[in-house]
């Protein structure tokens, strides 16, 4: 009998320690089929249960994943030290740099592991000349961005920023591991968040941590290829603009809707934004102020009037561009628009700072 009641109770607090899981799963006609009936035991089938989810693109660099033992070797490769992000790029060592297919991959080592980084790459002249100028897109939040970027989608968030430039600098749109050509898959959907964002920060990684670190990676050979470097970010590719910038200080930044000084009091986010255990220890506003004031890159803050939540705040307050004035490279916009990118302000920004190479 206590038996019985026992694995009755137990029963009951799994389901409702794993409710939230399970609502999501059964949030789609697609997810409700990964909770039908199991019908004969396969192991791998049940350990396999509700990983994959969103469509990948066509074209893939890596093999499908078809047994738990793939998957996990895959998802610990996108794993990096949740404390080594702090100082990392003076800990980077480039191996090696390849471009195929419109394809930059960066080989490069932190405290003797090795790693790659990729991006897609907008050629506007002869790659690596020294007298022109280098721009890496990160990403914001959303499936396979970069891809979208790339191909200019008019009907996506932030598509439109490769036209600033003009056709004058070599555009990088980095690529985030599990996104666009990285996914990790099974031949048809890639891999969900719930699988890898928790089992990597319990380990002492952190998914965050190693795509801010490939960005870091690409920051180092850019600047060592390009007179002039310019990072750009919109919403969470904002907030690692901002994060790689005080780090591998380019000459430019943009960072458009992806940091506030109100996030130190409310943080509103969900598992797909930046997680990297401490960093606020590492980057606290204060500390952010001053190595911004302390930087020889120029920064470009801006803010929608239509936007939502903390960002709207700040373009009818400012509460951020108040806090860092008085800093001789810190720029504020504000605009009339949404969560996007105002192409009048960034090339303002650009213009006043003169970005161009030689064409």
């Amino acid at each position: 009998m206590l038996a019985a009641l026992g694995g009755a109770f137990w029963a009951g607090a799994m389901t409702y320690r794993h409710r939230e899981a399970i609502a999501r799963l059964w949030s789609s006609d697609r997810d409700r089929g990964a909770l039908e009936s199991p019908g004969s035991y396969r192991r791998d089938t049940e350990l396999l249960r509700g990983a994959f989810k969103a469509k990948i693109i066509d074209r893939q660099l890596f093999a499908p994943c078809q047994t738990p033992g793939a998957l996990h070797a895959a998802i610990d490769r996108m794993s990096f030290p949740a404390s080594a992000f702090a100082g990392a790029y003076e800990k980077i060592r480039i191996s090696n740099q390849e471009l195929s297919g419109g394809i930059c991959r960066i080989d490069y080592q932190v405290d003797d592991r090795s790693y790659s980084s990729y991006a897609y790459f907008l050629k506007v002249a002869e790659a690596y000349a020294k007298d022109r100028v280098a721009v890496l897109i990160i990403p914001g939040t959303g499936l396979n961005q970069s891809t979208e970027i790339v191909k200019g989608n008019p009907e996506n968030y932030q598509s439109n920023i490769v036209g600033a430039f003009d056709g004058k600098a070599d555009v990088y749109v980095y690529v985030k591991p599990n996104e666009d050509f990285l996914a990790i898959h099974n031949g048809d959907e890639k891999i969900r968040e719930e699988f890898f964002v928790r089992y990597l920060l319990n380990k002492g990684g952190s998914y965050s941590a190693k795509y801010l670190v490939d960005t870091l990676s690409f920051s180092k050979f850019l600047k060592s290829a390009y007179s002039k470097l310019i990072v750009v970010g919109l919403s969470q590719g904002g907030e690692a603009a901002l994060l790689n910038a005080l780090q591998s200080t380019p000459d430019l930044t943009v960072v458009a809707s992806g940091f506030s000084v109100l996030n130190n009091e409310l943080d509103w986010a969900d598992c797909q934004q930046i997680i990297i255990p401490g960093l606020r220890q590492y980057y606290s506003n204060e500390k952010i102020r001053d190595m911004i004031g302390s930087s020889r890159t120029q920064y470009l803050f801006t803010y929608g009037q239509q936007e939502l939540g903390a960002y709207k705040v700040e373009a009818e307050e400012q509460a951020t561009c108040k806090y860092l004035a008085g800093l001789a490279n810190v720029s504020c916009a504000v605009h009339g628009k949404g969560h996007v990118y105002d192409l009048g302000s960034v090339k303002d920004f650009l213009s006043r700072h003169q970005w161009r190479g030689r064409i």
